[in-house]
């Protein structure tokens, strides 16, 4: 099954979802996005992947970059503009892109994250480094994105740029977690 967008999520059997798109897709490899990646490879590619046996059902996911002087124009403080490839969100099934999340548009800048998503929010909290968040919300584009782990379905963030220069760059997707055999009481 190709990967979709679903009106519900089961209404027994779930557990609350709150994890970081990793390197490993199970929360636990790493999940600060700021390194030096190349396009073409592996090395800058961040996702979410359930374990056999289970679906997640998406429902929404949040940017989150940390940095000082953050403009709109940059990414935090990163000039992507004149040289970057971007950041780029996609989900699919095994080797194959299903859904181009951004519809093709590499987000190069602060700003470009409101192409996508309403709620995008700079913080700064008088000292220190400054905050850009976002949500984009899959209920919103027509509902849950379902992702089932026997079908090695995935959501990814691929960063194709040097972002070594970014204090912190990281995603967090929240959603429901259903095993796919719900026990029942007797």
């Amino acid at each position: 099954m190709a990967i979709e967008l679903v009106l519900r999520a089961p209404a027994s059997g779930c557990l609350p979802l709150t994890q970081h798109l990793s390197a490993n897709g199970d929360g636990t490899g790493a999940i600060n996005a700021n390194g030096i990646y190349t396009e073409g490879t592996d090395d800058g590619v961040f996702f979410i992947q359930p374990p056999a046996g289970v679906i997640f059902f998406l429902s929404r996911i949040f940017p989150f970059i940390q940095d000082t002087n953050i403009q709109a124009e940059l990414y935090g403080n990163v000039d992507l503009e004149t040289a970057g490839n971007g950041i780029l969100m996609q989900a699919g099934t095994g080797g194959t892109v299903d859904w181009d999340v951004l519809a093709g548009v590499a987000v190069k800048s602060n700003a470009d994250w409101s192409h996508h998503m309403f709620d995008v929010n700079y913080q700064e909290f008088g000292q220190g480094d400054e905050v850009v968040v976002g949500r984009l919300t899959f209920t919103r584009m027509g509902g849950f994105l379902r992702l089932d782990g026997d079908a090695g379905e995935w959501l990814r963030v691929v960063c194709q740029d040097t972002l070594s220069g970014l204090v912190a760059h990281a995603f967090v997707v929240q959603g429901i977690r259903y095993p796919k055999k719900v026990r029942t009481r007797s």
